[in-house]
């Protein structure tokens, strides 16, 4: 077995390879870890204890210790992050080397908090709009369903006791250093030592410590794509006011959050295409009117040659005022990786087709009737069933989104039963529908090399 498993909040670091980037987005939500931690690794009395036993690596006959009343141990940690606290935060407008204090008040927050805590706030400070979106990458906080097995209830001082000693183990040389936060050299899943014997303090701690990790990488790396992106931002993307960090109480010394770095960005007066149904929040027809202009978004975006990673209707959000989409939420994107060509990055980022992935949230939101791709009229179903896969597609559609674009033929032969070499009937169909004349179409996505 490899020591620590691949975290998918380790993809968020872009010194990873682009799978393990892609990771982000597809597999954050549901990461799942291994065993339980431990009774070795925190005791149920004062003076909790972590060590590793393990002959692979270099132990120490004095382990970190901690000094926790067990009344206090499973306190959570109170959550700065309120609707009605008050900030302090450094302020790095985007561009800028200075920064300088500003207070904030919390007007909401965006929960449940996935990887990041994402904030309402308003100021009064003349260098940003009245109201703006701070985004922090504080792991305390983030989906409990992100960490590590053993951390995640609501964190708490015991997280912290287990945590402070897991990183004191790999400061010391007692337990291996892939992070170069903790003075390590930064190491990928995948070039880590195998551990041929089982050790389940470790092993979790470590999966928790590439959840950190990534979960602190993201601030930098988000940033990296709205600056690829900043022709769109304002428009297709929200604006990238700068950066800042804030110093959370009651923080021990030498803590990874001493200071939770974050992003400053455009607050979007706007709902989210999922929470808009259709007859009750917006008409059909409006739907059907806005949606074009949500696919030529995501086609400008997939010019700049940026995967989202995360296409979801929850991160499409619709204006208030004008009804323009913008798009959300990239710090599970992926830009070109060092060792790949443009030509190669593009060939990627043309076969995940994220346009198309948007035409299948509007199609089942019931907002967009996708234009046919002719040839998807050509699959067959093996040679034995026809085209019984394309004429069954068609046939489910709504009577009058499928006659807007299709038509059935009406001279079409009828089924026939085939046998196999093995004597096994089967119907073969042939094709019942073509697409009308002079409709759009849409090969243009599905060809699109940029």
């Amino acid at each position: 077995m490899r020591c620590g498993l691949r975290s998918a909040a380790t993809a968020a670091c872009p010194a990873y390879s682009i799978s393990q980037q892609r990771a982000l987005a597809l597999a954050v939500r549901t990461a799942t870890s291994r065993g339980q931690l431990s009774s070795r690794f925190l005791s149920t009395g004062r003076g909790s204890t972590a060590y590793i036993s393990n002959s692979r690596y270099p132990t120490s006959t004095t382990p970190v210790s901690t000094d926790l009343s067990s009344n206090t141990q499973d306190t959570p940690v109170a959550c700065p992050y309120e609707p009605g606290s008050t900030l302090t935060v450094l302020f790095a407008p985007e561009g800028s080397t200075t920064c300088f204090p500003i207070e904030v008040d919390i007007l909401k927050a965006f929960t449940p908090f996935t990887i990041c805590e994402a904030l309402l706030v308003a100021h009064n400070h003349h260098s940003l709009p009245r109201k703006f979106v701070i985004k922090f990458a504080d792991p305390r906080f983030s989906d409990p369903d992100l960490h590590a097995r053993g951390y995640r209830s609501p964190w708490s001082a015991a997280h912290d006791a287990m945590f402070e000693a897991g990183i004191q183990n790999a400061k010391r040389g007692t337990w291996p250093n892939f992070w170069q936060r903790l003075g390590g050299t930064q190491t990928p899943w995948a070039k880590r030592p195998y551990v041929e014997e089982d050790d389940e303090p470790m092993e979790t701690w470590v999966e928790e410590m590439d959840c950190w990790d990534g979960i602190l990488n993201t601030v930098q790396h988000e940033a990296a794509v709205y600056r690829v992106l900043r022709p769109l931002q304002g428009t297709d993307v929200p604006i990238l006011y700068g950066s800042c960090s804030f110093a959370p109480p009651d923080v021990y010394p030498g803590s990874l959050v001493t200071r939770v770095n974050g992003l400053c960005m455009e607050f979007i007066d706007g709902a989210r295409v999922d929470h808009m149904k259709i007859d009750l929040d917006v008409s059909e027809a409006e739907a059907r009117r806005i949606s074009p202009s949500v696919l030529d978004m995501m086609r400008r975006v997939r010019q700049f040659r940026v995967l989202h990673n995360d296409i979801y209707a929850r991160n499409i959000l619709i204006h208030r005022d004008s009804f323009r989409p913008v798009l959300i939420d990239f710090g599970g994107a992926s830009l070109q990786p060092a060792n790949e060509t443009l030509e190669q990055w593009t060939e990627t980022v043309a076969s995940v087709n994220e346009v198309n992935l948007v035409r299948r949230i509007l199609k089942n939101s019931g907002w967009h009737n996708p234009s046919p791709w002719p040839k998807f009229m050509e699959c067959r179903n093996g040679m034995l069933n026809g085209h019984g896969m394309v004429n069954a597609s068609i046939e489910e559609l709504r009577p009058d989104w499928r006659d807007e674009y299709y038509e059935r033929i009406e001279d079409a032969p009828p089924n026939e039963t085939r046998v196999d070499s093995e004597g096994k009937e089967y119907r073969w169909q042939p094709l019942r529908w073509r697409i009308r004349k002079d409709v759009k179409k849409f090969d243009t996505d599905f060809e699109w090399r940029g």
